[in-house]
């Protein structure tokens, strides 16, 4: 029975595990159309802007059920102050603005 993505989520975000990259290229592969939201998050939890936005953009392509949290989602807290994520809010009709 093979991990589900949670276990590899963990590892990603902890960042200690050596097998981390390993985890990123072929485990998380299965998981591209099914978890790209949260895809997203370890790469906005780890710092990795430029990925979490290709991978939150991803998630809006494909209606991911997590985005709606998004606003409020610790692990994105790294996106607040960079530029696309106004942007981003706004593509998803989650800007300040539009929510008013």
């Amino acid at each position: 029975m093979s991990a589900g993505p949670d276990r590899h989520f963990a590892a990603l975000c902890r960042g200690t595990n050596r097998n981390t990259p390993h985890l990123r290229h072929d485990r998380l592969r299965q998981f591209t159309e099914t978890a790209a939201y949260q895809i997203g998050e370890v790469h906005g939890y780890r710092g990795d802007k430029d990925k979490a936005f290709e991978w939150l953009e991803r998630a809006r392509r494909q209606h991911d059920g997590g985005l709606p949290g998004l606003r409020k989602d610790p692990l994105l807290t790294n996106l607040h102050a960079d530029r696309r994520w106004n942007t981003f809010l706004h593509t998803m009709g989650l800007a300040d603005d539009q929510l008013k």
